[in-house]
């Protein structure tokens, strides 16, 4: 239809051609601007890492792991070779609570010869915190409410049945 009336199909790509931040912004607010606004060049930025990796960034400060370990792979796949997306990888991974992963990616990290001293001190307390054993509990209840009668299983008055996920218990009453 575009092209019976006579108008271009080509258009200018809005995605900003210098590179993303590379720093974040301090305020929450502007951080969740910055996420509206790359969310509105989304379409036209598909093949830049440094978008992914500044939007990944953004959500991982903001505390949205789990949503930025999408943006922080994307980023990987189009630049594999960059160590803050990597890092921020690894933060997105233990947010989201796979401390194991993150920390077999920080071990990677901390393998490379290109890093700074500094960045790999820095790397090195982050493994430390992350390897920390952390106590996690995780509880299950269920209970069931209701009568039985002759019809379905015809209960006993010698005997009490619980049902744990293991099996039938069975206590014998007085």
């Amino acid at each position: 239809m575009l092209l019976l009336s006579g108008h271009s199909v080509a258009q200018e790509t809005p995605c900003p051609t210098t590179s993303f931040p590379q720093t974040i912004p301090q305020a929450r607010e502007a951080r969740i601007e910055e996420l509206a606004r790359l969310k509105r060049l989304e379409g036209y930025c598909l093949t830049r890492a440094d978008y992914y990796a500044y939007q990944g960034a953004l959500l991982v400060s903001l505390g949205r792991g789990a949503q930025a370990i999408e943006s922080l792979e994307r980023a990987l796949l189009l630049a594999p070779d960059m160590p803050g997306v990597q890092f921020d990888y690894a933060q997105a991974l233990a947010q989201g609570g796979e401390r194991k992963s993150a920390g077999a990616l920080l071990q990677s990290l901390l393998e490379r010869d290109d890093l700074h001293p500094d960045f790999r001190g820095f790397l090195q307390k982050q493994q430390t915190q992350l390897l920390r054993p952390h106590w996690t509990f995780d509880f299950k209840a269920t209970s069931l409410l209701g009568y039985e009668s002759n019809l379905n299983s015809a209960p006993s008055a010698r005997c009490y049945t619980f049902t744990p996920s293991s099996g039938d218990v069975v206590l014998e009453l007085d």
